[in-house]
């Protein structure tokens, strides 16, 4: 069974996904050109984000099976692990996009 709150973010970024499907049937601006940029972006960190975090958790997992003692990186692999992995690359992708926003034109 899957953690809630890693059941969560995924419906989460599968809804900013969904969300950004339906922005390119308005007219297009820059705006709705730029917000559906950005939630495509944090779609993609959210989910493949959420994912390496399972991931490394089942690897966790098995590796400890194999040698019958505790993960090496035991903390990570609670919830505040997962949600500072999640912080950490929207921090990445948001940094990304204020770079990119500021040398183009949006």
């Amino acid at each position: 069974a899957s953690d809630p709150g890693y059941l969560y973010m995924l419906l989460f970024g599968l809804l900013m996904g969904i969300g950004a499907s339906f922005l390119p049937l308005l007219k297009p601006t820059l705006w709705t050109c730029s917000l559906e940029y950005i939630l495509i972006l944090i779609c993609t960190t959210i989910l493949t984000t959420n994912l390496l975090w399972k991931c490394i958790k089942i690897y966790g997992i098995f590796a400890a099976a194999n040698s019958f003692r505790k993960p090496v990186c035991e903390g990570f692999f609670k919830t505040a692990g997962q949600t500072w992995l999640n912080i950490g690359t929207l921090a990445v992708v948001a940094g990304l996009v204020l770079i990119d926003f500021l040398t183009g034109n949006g």
